[in-house]
């Protein structure tokens, strides 16, 4: 009887990368993506070996904490994970919620850039978004707009995904307010914008 040769459960096999790389410093995650970068993808080393400490915090988003975000599998996988960080790379991927009208979408983007101050705190800048869904019609709290769909257009996560996607191009990522502060505050405004008058 011939053998069918070893099998391998690919989803099994993320799972233990994953937890693994959640163990390991993002430093070394870090210095693994450059070995990799120059050796199979030469023309994204320049990212790699041009600021090390801001590719440590892009890899260190969301690792720590009570709920540590596993997101992190293998190089190829991680640079797409986190190339929205590259200007060169970054492409609006998703759409907007389709409960959210262009109307509404650009009233959330103008009003975002109007009180959009890079050095508010996590907690005063979700407030911001909260108020500015209200405005326009959305449920602070997601709780209050499952309980009552009928008030409101939809709820603060569909503002905040708005935003998500004007700065990321997806409607999933790690933490937004993070991923701002290691933007930058220009290149934040300049995504907005963009996607604004697109």
């Amino acid at each position: 009887m011939i053998g069918s040769g070893a099998l391998f459960d690919l989803n099994k096999l993320n799972d233990v990368s994953k937890e693994t790389l959640l163990r390991i410093p993002a430093r070394e995650i870090a210095e693994a993506l450059t070995s990799w970068a120059r050796e199979f993808k030469p023309e994204i080393s320049g990212y790699f070996e041009g600021d090390s400490d801001c590719i440590e915090k892009i890899l260190d988003i969301g690792r720590t904490g009570d709920n540590p975000r596993k997101d992190l599998i293998y190089c190829a996988q991680i640079f797409e994970f986190i190339k929205y960080f590259f200007d060169d790379y970054f492409d609006i991927e998703d759409d907007i919620p389709s409960n959210v009208s262009a109307i509404d979408m650009a009233a959330i983007l103008d009003s975002y850039l109007t009180t959009y101050n890079h050095s508010d705190d996590q907690a005063l800048w979700f407030e911001k978004i909260r108020e500015i869904g209200a405005s326009l019609g959305y449920a602070t709290k997601p709780k209050d707009y499952k309980k009552n769909p009928e008030l409101y257009k939809g709820h603060v996560g569909d503002v905040s995904t708005v935003i998500r996607i004007a700065v990321t191009g997806r409607t999933q990522s790690p933490d937004i307010w993070e991923i701002q502060q290691i933007l930058g505050e220009q290149r934040t405004r300049q995504r907005i914008a963009q996607f604004l008058h697109n």
